[in-house]
């Protein structure tokens, strides 16, 4: 049943990867709509996608320091919560600014959901499935 378990949290890893990549590159394909409906240029617009990139760079080494010993799993869920929450925000947002706000709660949730996803990945399964 252990074994069961632990393929189970390698789908749901698998799930998070697939729904913070999504989030993270959906807006590339939409760029030109999104400058035109919020009012900017196409390359103010590409500022969905940057800031996300960036914050995230500086989330991976920070976040995992900054939970210290917390329970892997509940920040691996909590990161999922803000990434819903930043993706909901986004789609409600009414001005640039806003849409740029709830983008970094997305890039915040990428840095560290990568971070902590990579260093747990492995002990998921038994050594030989590693690979």
């Amino acid at each position: 049943m252990e074994q069961q378990a632990r393929w189970w949290a390698v789908v749901a890893v698998m799930g998070g990867i697939f729904l913070l990549v999504t989030a993270e590159q959906l807006p590339i394909g939409l760029l030109s709509q999104i400058a035109r409906e919020m009012g900017v240029s196409e390359g103010a617009a590409g500022l969905m996608v940057t800031v996300p990139g960036v914050v995230a760079a500086f989330a991976a080494p920070l976040l995992p320091v900054a939970v210290g010993r917390m329970d892997r799993r509940v920040m691996l869920t909590a990161l999922m919560v803000a990434m819903t929450v930043g993706s909901v925000l986004s789609a409600l947002a009414s001005s640039f600014v806003a849409l740029l706000a709830a983008r970094v709660l997305i890039g915040v949730s990428i840095g560290g959901f990568w971070a902590i996803a990579g260093s747990i990945a492995p002990r998921l399964v038994p050594e030989q499935s590693v690979p």
